[in-house]
């Protein structure tokens, strides 16, 4: 069995006889890791020519070894200055063995919550000019597919889409707005991705609770972060739609960040006791791996992982 065997066992929540797999948005602790310096967006866009595609090669034999270190199935690539830095980096992924693994990468043009600057006027143009809202957000949403299908064709397994929605205590929208605004357009990209023949993991944090039918309505495979800091319970969500997506995440990334290791621990076999049973659930924590977290603490976690049964790839 190859990492993407794996995976994708987990994906389609097939019963296996071995402990779930991994999976996170971003890892970005490999200089702690591998003693390899994460590049930035702004290192490779500050490159050019035969420099930038170094840079470029650089960061794909990171992710690899990054997942070979780790046990991963996964491959996320995420930040680029350009598109086709993106598709030269799966290009040399999938040269170097990545084609071993799921190859993951994101496209979701569907809007999320604003930052502070934009927000009050993101706000007044949903009340004053609806109708140039939804034009935009139509050919915006085209774009998105556009760029999956860019992706797809350049062997990338898995699209995820990671427009937050929520806040801790619920979405920035009423599930009504969230529907005209949103969500149509987030069901014309999930079912196009799909017919073009990725798999789509969707990602928001925070309180998810009252858009969760909809989110799982158009025929996503996976639902990424299910937030404890926001109070989600992975346990109700299994039971909820855990027949019919995978779940992924759940392990308290503030725990991660301070622990004590106790919580940690508390935290991660809540998840593997509650989302484990039956299939359909991939370990790991309630967003992504960033700078700032403790290397030690998350391997922590990793070693809670590996008494839950066996390692395919052993």
């Amino acid at each position: 069995m190859k990492p993407r065997d794996w995976g994708l066992a987990a994906l389609r929540r097939q019963l296996m006889p071995y402990r779930p797999p991994t999976f996170e948005l971003t890892m970005e602790l490999a200089e702690e890791l591998l003693g390899r310096r994460w590049l930035t967006s702004d290192d490779i866009a500050a490159a050019q020519g035969e420099e930038r595609r170094r840079l470029l090669a650089e960061r794909a034999e990171t992710y690899l070894m990054t997942a070979q270190t780790l046990g991963y199935s996964f491959i996320r690539v995420r930040f680029f200055p350009t598109l086709e830095d993106e598709l030269e980096t799966i290009a040399c992924l999938r040269r170097i063995g990545g084609e071993d693994y799921l190859l993951t990468a994101e496209a979701d043009n569907t809007f999320r919550i604003p930052d502070g600057e934009q927000y009050a006027r993101f706000v007044y143009d949903l009340a004053d000019r609806p109708d140039v809202v939804l034009d935009y957000a139509s050919r915006w949403c085209d774009e998105g597919i556009a760029r999956g299908k860019r992706l797809i064709d350049a062997g990338i397994d898995v699209i995820t889409m990671c427009a937050d929605y929520c806040f801790n205590n619920g979405p920035f929208l009423s599930p009504r707005m969230w529907d005209r605004f949103i969500g149509q357009f987030y069901q014309r990209q999930v079912a196009a991705l799909k017919e073009y023949g990725a798999l789509v993991i969707k990602h928001t944090d925070g309180d998810i609770m009252p858009l969760l039918e909809r989110l799982v309505e158009p025929g996503i495979d996976a639902l990424q972060s299910i937030d404890p800091i926001a109070g989600v319970d992975i346990a109700e969500i299994k039971h909820r739609v855990g027949d019919r997506i995978c779940l992924i995440g759940n392990v308290d990334l503030a725990k991660l960040q301070q622990g004590p290791r106790a919580e940690i621990e508390a935290s991660a076999r809540y998840c593997l006791d509650h989302a484990s049973p039956g299939g359909g659930y991939i370990y790991g924590s309630c967003n992504s791996i960033f700078k700032g977290v403790p290397l030690e603490n998350y391997l922590f976690m990793l070693e809670i992982w590996k008494e839950y049964g066996p390692s395919p790839l052993e």
